[in-house]
């Protein structure tokens, strides 16, 4: 799980669009010091497991590209549209309903400032089911663009 940084985001790229001529993302992401310390130790756990069993042959991934940083093949997408109750510090709120667009609602592990210890999935569900819920139950005030109620 990495540390919630305020400098990991995602923003809309100044150069590059889509096929609909719309700014394209661009994703903002560095691994903290902290984060890379866990991870080696990590490995180093498995070297000395490896070792204490002896074990002809283990692998363990850093995940580093070409240039030297952390990119790892697939993650869970947490905190890119973090949930709060300031929407200065936040893009959605408790009902994941945008600060800014009233009729927008984000359901998905971005609205999570930051992971457990296992996997998010049922946790975006519940929180997806709860949010849906509230949205049906105060849709008129959505529809006229309207906050909706605790």
């Amino acid at each position: 799980d990495d540390l919630p940084i305020a400098s990991n985001r995602v923003t809309l790229s100044d150069t590059l669009t889509d096929a609909d001529g719309l700014p394209a993302p661009h994703v903002s992401y560095k691994l903290d010091p902290n984060d890379r310390r866990q991870i080696d130790y990590g490995i180093e756990r498995v070297r000395d497991l490896a070792n204490a069993l002896d074990a002809v042959d283990f692998r363990a991934n850093r995940f580093l590209n070409a240039a030297g940083e952390y990119a790892p093949p697939a993650w869970h997408l947490l905190g890119t549209c973090r949930m709060g109750n300031d929407p200065e510090a936040s893009v959605v709120d408790q009902w994941q309903q945008s600060w800014d667009l009233p009729n927008l609602f984000i359901m998905d592990g971005s609205v999570l400032p930051t992971g457990g210890a296992v996997n998010p999935t049922s946790t975006i569900g519940a929180m997806t089911l709860r949010a849906a819920s509230h949205l049906r139950d105060h849709f008129a005030d959505v529809r006229a663009g309207r906050r909706t109620a605790d």
